[in-house]
């Protein structure tokens, strides 16, 4: 709907588009295919959503991704933000209905449990 909304402001050829969602006031990228049109991006999704193709990876694989992410990543970079709240509405998929602080204590907890830490892994590319 978002996409929709604003399909007159997306670029053609625009890989992603950022908008301010209605009710929460927040901002979400959305990754679009250059090829399409604005119009047929919305309708791709829409057609993903309603054939229950769109996959997600599951809140362990998250987990995992997230800590082998922290282990290549060097030391000095300053991370910002891992999770995000999602808007209420119009969001096809959640935080596998978990708050920030859950998946962020989730990373943490699996980090000590592998011994584990930013950077850990950061010379093998050095």
């Amino acid at each position: 709907e978002l996409l929709l909304g604003s399909a007159h402001c997306i670029r053609q050829g625009a890989d992603t588009f950022t908008v301010t969602d209605w009710e929460t006031q927040r901002e979400i990228t959305i990754v679009l295919d250059e090829k399409l049109s604005p119009t047929a991006n919305a309708e791709r999704y829409f057609k993903k959503y309603k054939k229950g193709k769109i996959d997600v990876c599951s809140f362990d694989d998250y987990v995992e991704r997230a800590v082998t992410f922290l282990e290549y990543l060097s030391p000095s970079i300053v991370i910002h933000r891992l999770v995000a709240d999602p808007p209420s509405k119009g969001t096809l998929f959640g935080n596998w209905s978990r708050t920030k602080t859950e998946i962020i204590n989730a990373i943490e907890k699996r980090m000590a449990e592998k011994n584990t830490h930013q950077g850990k892994l950061a010379s093998n590319f050095n």
